[in-house]
């Protein structure tokens, strides 16, 4: 088979034995898949390995539906995802929603490039609730699931309008300037849930 190069998202790596690891990775090009990657004792594929790193990917398609490494160069480890537990929390949340929530090999390159800027982005808010429960409604309203009626029914204790301009919101600029309470947090997780 030919090798095929692809913008990748590890979003969980399992060791199988010495050096070596199968990783689920979310690709710009092919969507949710796994690839087995061997010789996980170098430095550059040890990086390459580590769960939130964003990399380049050559890999081959054998007869099952594990990948195997052929190359890669990374593009982004998100190193400050590792300065705070909030941040590896809200990123492994980020993780979770998108591996409950993706069909393999469904690839979408705006879902790609959501889910790499939300990564980049959670070390610049303090409030991980917030930007967390942005990223919720989003997947939402990409899957066709979000609208003003959402949350109709709790609509007497919430802040519907607040809540909207959060899932229409186009920057992380204009979302900084939006704070999510812990009940509007906690109802938007359970929607998405």
């Amino acid at each position: 088979m030919d090798t095929q190069t692809s913008k990748c998202l590890v979003l969980r790596a399992t060791f199988l034995k010495e050096g070596q690891k199968i990783l689920s990775v979310y690709s710009e090009d092919y969507g949710l898949f796994s690839v087995i990657i061997k010789g996980c004792n170098s430095p550059l594929k040890s990086s390459l390995s580590e769960p939130f790193c964003e990399a380049e990917i050559s890999f081959k398609k054998g007869s099952s539906d594990l990948r195997r490494f052929q190359d890669g160069s990374i593009i982004n480890l998100h190193l400050k995802l590792r300065e705070k537990l909030s941040f590896i929390q809200s990123a492994s949340a980020i993780v979770k929603a998108l591996l409950d929530t993706q069909l393999p090999e469904t690839p979408s390159k705006p879902l790609y490039h959501l889910v790499s800027g939300f990564l980049k982005s959670l070390p610049l808010f303090t409030s991980q609730d917030t930007i967390l429960g942005c990223f919720y409604l989003k997947i939402l309203r990409h899957e066709g699931l979000y609208n003003k009626e959402t949350f109709s029914h709790v609509k007497s204790t919430l802040d519907i309008e607040k809540i909207d301009k959060i899932a229409l919101s186009q920057s992380f600029i204009a979302l900084k300037q939006q704070t999510l309470s812990k009940p509007e947090f906690e109802a938007i997780k359970a929607v998405f849930f």
